[in-house]
């Protein structure tokens, strides 16, 4: 309902009676607005108002701006001049130079001006009656902007420019500089969680090189035994490739504990492990244990190995997730003829390990002889037959040179070239494959690349690559 002006201005007669004064009837269950020109500010508040005493406007919801300089509580629709303040509404705009704010959106107030110039239409007063220039709108929405100083991505409740405090209100920033406006921001959080993410592709059915030996430690002195026999058997020969210069128990010691300190303080993950030029026997019982402490409490982890002809092998079936300083085997092999337990090398660590199918079925092993020759003066030469060593040739085909596998595979060629022994490993999903296979020997020959190049891309070239390995060598 609206108020019912009983007297004063637009009552009574012309110029007679105060503007904005008079008494007021009742008016239930209303919302009005009252700007008053002076007096002490009522914010955000419900009153039950009275005026002149002649009427009560009950059950009403009344909002009251005075004009002064400060405004509380209160989200602003348009500051002209100080001298129009309206609540409950939102502004993103003030006029008079004080703030400008774009990308807003402005409601009008109730009060319905359609008018840029003086009191209402006329001419009375000499045209100072709430200033001029009031432009107002009736519930309409204006997108603003201004090339002023701006607010930018933040929400403000008001801004005065004159003397008083800003009471209430919430400011997230201001930037006081020249911005881009009616444009759309989205904001992104990026959070860091302090955490580290390990993508592995892991498989025991494709081949494998084991190339760098951390079972070797620092200085090649590493490792220790519960028994050694006295003269050229030291422990320390398995740290070299030549099987026949090895390690071995006193005479009568069948069961003996070899220790590897890797000397890597944070450890490593083992992944493949090979054992070879031994006597430990198929009906041996073999233990490799890992820990982190050198007394071995606890054991962290224990693996059975399975003995072969004069060698063991060992394939991790899953990725290993935990990382161990010291290592050692123990050997349980009571009926063996020898009456001592013999190693030539040991060597364990993680291997490159190729992901793609891109070596043929066919392996091609033979036997190789290992001897010593010194060519004589009557252009002939004398050896000495020491054992027969084994020989396997391997032939990839269609690796793709952007490929994983065919960077694996340059790796090794540049690390091990034709000097440093390798453990190569055709095929890992058995045993019997492994045993049947597998060879710890260097590269006879560096391989030959054969590109075949089916397009410009290089994703379009395929790459043939032949190995030989000779443990003879």
């Amino acid at each position: 309902m609206a108020i019912v002006i009983n007297r004063g201005f637009n009552q009574g007669d012309f110029g007679t009676d105060d503007f904005l004064s008079g008494d007021l009837s009742d008016s239930k269950e209303s919302q009005v607005e009252f700007l008053i020109e002076s007096g002490e500010k009522v914010v955000n508040s419900q009153v039950d108002w009275q005026v002149a005493g002649t009427g009560v406007a009950n059950n009403t919801e009344v909002e009251f701006q005075i004009v002064t300089i400060g405004d509380i509580n209160t989200q602003v629709l348009r500051l002209i001049e100080n001298a129009l303040k309206e609540m409950n509404s939102q502004v993103d705009i003030t006029i008079e130079n004080s703030t400008d704010i774009s990308n807003g959106q402005v409601y009008s107030s109730n009060i319905l001006y359609a008018k840029c110039w003086g009191f209402l239409e006329g001419d009375f007063g000499e045209d100072d009656f709430l200033t001029d220039k009031i432009c107002a709108h009736l519930r309409t929405q204006v997108l603003l902007g201004l090339d002023k100083q701006t607010i930018l991505n933040s929400q403000v409740e008001f801004q005065i420019d004159v003397d008083g405090d800003a009471y209430n209100s919430q400011l997230e920033r201001v930037i006081e500089s020249e911005v881009d406006i009616h444009c759309q921001l989205d904001a992104v959080f990026v959070k860091t969680f302090n955490c580290q993410v390990l993508f592995a592709i892991y498989n025991v059915n494709r081949p494998r090189v084991l190339m760098d030996f951390p079972s070797r430690g620092v200085g090649g002195t590493n490792w220790t035994a519960t028994s050694t026999q006295p003269g050229d058997f030291s422990i320390l020969n398995i740290n070299n490739d030549i099987e026949e210069f090895y390690w071995r128990s006193a005479t009568g010691f069948t069961g003996v504990t070899i220790t590897c300190d890797t000397e890597i303080p944070q450890g490593i993950f083992m992944d493949t492990f090979f054992l070879g030029g031994t006597n430990i026997t198929s009906s041996a019982v073999v233990t490799l244990e890992a820990s982190n402490d050198a007394g071995f409490s606890p054991v962290e982890q224990t693996i059975n190995l399975e003995s072969g002809k004069d060698r063991i092998y060992w394939v991790s079936p899953t990725l290993p997730t935990s990382s161990y300083r010291y290592w050692r085997i123990i050997v349980s092999d009571p009926t063996n003829p020898d009456g001592y337990i013999k190693v030539g090398t040991i060597v364990f660590g993680a291997a490159e390990i190729l992901t793609t199918t891109c070596n043929t079925q066919d392996i091609i092993v033979a036997p190789k002889e290992f001897k010593n020759t010194i060519r004589t003066e009557g252009f002939t030469s004398v050896g000495n037959s020491r054992s027969l060593k084994r020989s396997i040739r391997l032939n990839f085909r269609k690796i793709r040179y952007e490929s994983g596998d065919f960077e694996k595979l340059d790796d090794i060629v540049n690390f091990a070239r034709t000097t440093l022994k390798c453990v190569w490993i055709p095929d890992a999903s058995t045993q019997s494959l492994i045993h049947r296979f597998a060879s710890f020997g260097k590269i006879k020959n560096i391989p030959q690349q054969t590109h075949e190049v089916l397009g410009k891309s290089e994703a379009m070239d395929h790459i043939d690559m032949t190995f030989e390995i000779d443990e003879a060598e």
